[in-house]
C-alpha cells in the first residue's frame, strides 16, 4: 500500500530530512577537477572522490571534442558510471561539450568541458610528448 493513514514516525522524519541535507550539500559544493599533465589527466571529484585518479597517457588510444546530450546519452548530468551505456563513464556538470577519451582497453571517459580549446591544446601537447 503506498498511501496510508498512519505519519511516519519521528525518527523516520528526522532521518529522511538528515539524508536531504546530505544530498543538498554534496550537490552544493561538489567540484570536479582536472589536470593534464606529462603523466596524463588527473582529475578528483570533491567530496566524493578526495584522491588524485590518473588516467595515464599510454591508456589513451586516442580523444576528441565533441557534443552530447547529458540526458539523452547519459541519463543526466553530474557522475555517470555508464553501465550500459554506449558511451562510456562521464563527468560532466553544465554544458553539451566534452573531451571524450578512447582508452585501450576498451572504455569510454567523458570529460565535460567549458573551454574546449583549451582542453585539446593541452591534450595535443601532452600526446605529442609520448
Amino acid at each position: 500500500m503506498l498511501v496510508s493513514d498512519r505519519p511516519a514516525s519521528n525518527g523516520a522524519l528526522v532521518v529522511l530530512i538528515i539524508v536531504m541535507i546530505v544530498v543538498l550539500w554534496v550537490s552544493l559544493v561538489m567540484k570536479l577537477e582536472v589536470c593534464i599533465d606529462l603523466d596524463g589527466i588527473h582529475y578528483q571529484i570533491f567530496p566524493i572522490i578526495r584522491k588524485d585518479k590518473l588516467i595515464s597517457k599510454m591508456e589513451i588510444q586516442r580523444y576528441e571534442i565533441r557534443k552530447y546530450g547529458a540526458v539523452l546519452n547519459y541519463g543526466g548530468r553530474g557522475i555517470r558510471l555508464g553501465i550500459g551505456r554506449k558511451w562510456g563513464k562521464a563527468f560532466m556538470a553544465s554544458g553539451n561539450t566534452g573531451l571524450q577519451l578512447y582508452l585501450a582497453n576498451g572504455k569510454k571517459v567523458l570529460f565535460g568541458t567549458q573551454r574546449p580549446q583549451v582542453i585539446i591544446y593541452a591534450m595535443d601537447e601532452m600526446m605529442k610528448l609520448k
